[in-house]
């Protein structure tokens, strides 16, 4: 309603400084605070990000009200998960804004998002939703990490076995609309499952998310003292870069650096490219014929 108590609605004269506490360099006002300010800014533009909105904050409060009338108006997962999270975004800045002029304290922005993700995955947690299995749902459903899923098949592919004293490591990532993710697992030579990770992560592009997950790989494989390792991983462009067969990336420079020294850690690693007639889903189930079973696709329930 236009009615929050901000520095320039009641400053008197030069008695108060208006300057907003957020960012140091403009007036405080509403419209400043949601979302020109550039604290408040990137808060909000990380949450559209990570549900799937690729845009810049509107310049009031108003039109982004606005726009959610416009565009999220359903009720899948992404539609909801923005609604809540625009209302939460509004009072934790104001919070925030009220902690640094009241009790001088503050909180980092990149904490703040984190924040807001996980109350607006306690809130859909309590509410019926649609069950529409669009990729926008889906996605929504990975980033809040919903249990909603129910198995409708089984799926058989080919997988080759390391040597017996090594162990496997097979690695994968997706980008999607809300963003990227990786997994991977660890298997011995009988094809029993003896690891696994699967993370969520901001949008960057495929080969770098493939190299997050030949990395996280190698880690896994490092805590538990295993000594000879295979990882294989479907994208033949990381796996080039890895064994100095492609030029490196300047923005991926750090994290190659990582990889290598990491692979100098082991007493005998390789890293290969896996072919699609090669690719193996993460599953503890095999048979006599080395055939692995997939996970069931996921479905909302």
């Amino acid at each position: 309603m236009n009615k929050l108590s901000t520095k320039g609605r009641i400053n008197l004269g030069d008695q108060l400084d208006t300057n907003c506490v957020l960012c140091n360099s403009e007036n405080e006002s509403i419209n400043h605070l949601f979302f020109n300010c550039s604290f408040s800014a990137w808060i909000w533009r990380s949450i559209l990000w990570r549900v799937g909105f690729r845009r810049k904050p509107k310049k009031s409060l108003t039109d982004e009200i606005a726009w959610l009338k416009e565009k999220c108006n359903g009720h899948g997962q992404r539609s909801t998960a923005i609604s809540i999270g625009l209302t939460a975004a509004t009072y934790k800045i104001w919070r925030e804004r009220n902690l640094r002029i009241f009790e001088n304290k503050s909180c980092h922005k990149s904490q703040i998002p984190n924040d807001l993700l996980s109350e607006v995955k306690l809130q859909l947690n309590g509410l019926q939703l649609s069950d529409d299995p669009n990729p926008q749902n889906l996605s929504a459903a990975r980033l809040f990490n919903y249990k909603l899923f129910e198995e409708i098949s089984q799926n058989f592919c080919v997988w080759e076995p390391p040597k017996i004293d090594e162990i496997k490591v097979n690695v994968d990532a997706s980008l999607v609309e809300a963003g990227g993710s990786i997994g991977g697992l660890l298997r011995q030579n009988l094809g029993e499952c003896i690891a696994m990770f699967s993370i969520n992560s901001d949008p960057e592009p495929i080969f770098a998310l493939e190299l997050t997950a030949i990395q996280q790989g190698m880690d896994l494989a490092f805590a538990p003292n295993f000594r000879k390792v295979w990882i294989e991983s479907d994208s033949k462009f990381a796996v080039d870069i890895i064994n100095g067969r492609s030029e490196i990336p300047w923005t991926q420079l750090e994290k190659i650096y990582h990889i290598h020294t990491a692979m100098n850690s082991f007493l005998a690693i390789r890293v290969t490219h896996q072919t699609k007639r090669q690719t193996c889903y993460p599953s503890v189930n095999s048979d006599p014929k080395g055939r692995i079973s997939s996970p069931p696709r996921p479905r909302l329930n």
